[in-house]
């Protein structure tokens, strides 16, 4: 669409929930970094849709068959100042992952973020 970009991310089976994910579905973009000397995961995107899964890495229909559909990386929709997020993260060597929405839940969700400062926390999010 106008004023939107396709752009690609890297993944893995777990970073990329499982193979789990297909076109059209919406996901959140975590980012892990430091801050201040501190490790710290951040969702930094969220409601982004997917608009391609890349080559499934099997050389054959067999193996592709039974690797679940995983694939290296991830197509997705974003707004050019969202790209530079995810680009600037990519940049800076900060591993990326992806958690997979309800179809239904398109709310975004005022979050914090999460690591060493706030390790308790986790009892209460």
């Amino acid at each position: 669409p106008e004023n939107m970009r396709a752009m690609a991310i890297p993944i893995n089976e777990t970073s990329g929930v499982g193979g789990y994910v297909s076109i059209g579905d919406k996901i959140d973009i975590i980012v892990n970094e430091v801050v201040a000397g501190k490790n710290i995961a951040v969702t930094k995107l969220q409601n982004i849709t997917v608009i391609k899964k890349g080559a499934n890495p099997a050389d054959n229909a067999e193996i592709q068959a039974t690797n679940k559909g995983l694939t290296q990386s991830l197509t997705i929709l974003v707004t050019p100042a969202q790209a530079e997020v995810i680009g600037y993260a990519l940049n800076m060597g900060s591993p990326i992952s992806i958690s997979l929405r309800n179809p239904t839940d398109i709310k975004k969700v005022p979050l914090t973020e999460y690591g060493q400062n706030n390790l308790d926390s986790w009892k209460v999010r």
